[in-house]
């Protein structure tokens, strides 16, 4: 895919599955704690995922089951996220 040059600095670069997932349990009003104890998982689990780690399966399967997020959609962001990181 070729991105027209004068495109460059207006498309923002891809953040990954964790902007969505923030954006979404925010507009819920569900901080990142209340989230990782509705999900059983340890509050720095998230806060490693919200910081840049990379989506394990196990977290995709459980904001999947609590908060309704297409698994594929997840790794698909993420996807993107280090295509280009891998081209820049």
């Amino acid at each position: 895919m070729n991105i027209n040059k004068d495109l460059i600095g207006v498309l923002s670069a891809p953040t990954g599955a964790s902007s969505i997932v923030k954006r979404k349990l925010n507009s819920k009003g569900i901080n990142s704690s209340t989230a990782a104890d509705k999900m059983g998982v340890n509050p720095s689990t998230l806060s490693r995922f919200f910081n840049g780690s990379d989506l394990s399966i196990s977290l995709a399967a459980k904001l999947s089951h609590h908060f309704g997020f297409d698994i594929d959609m997840l790794f698909n962001l993420e996807a993107q996220k280090k295509a280009y990181a891998a081209k820049n």
